[in-house]
């Protein structure tokens, strides 16, 4: 979770479950393996530390 002050806070499934169900529209938790977008690019999250997410990039999607 985004703490505000340039790190990142891990939670427990029981925080993150209890603060999902009070608010489904954060937008401040992340959690390895969820995909992102930044600018219209697609990434993945592969690893969290308390300063840095690590993303590796997606394919774009090809359109028929």
């Amino acid at each position: 979770m985004d703490q505000g002050n340039g790190y990142l806070k891990m939670l427990e499934e029981t925080e993150k479950a209890a603060l999902m169900a009070a608010n489904p529209k954060r937008t401040d938790i992340f959690t390895v393996g969820e995909q992102v977008s930044i600018r219209e690019s697609r990434f993945r999250i592969i690893k969290i530390t308390d300063k840095k997410l690590t993303l590796r990039i997606l394919p774009r999607e090809k359109l028929p």
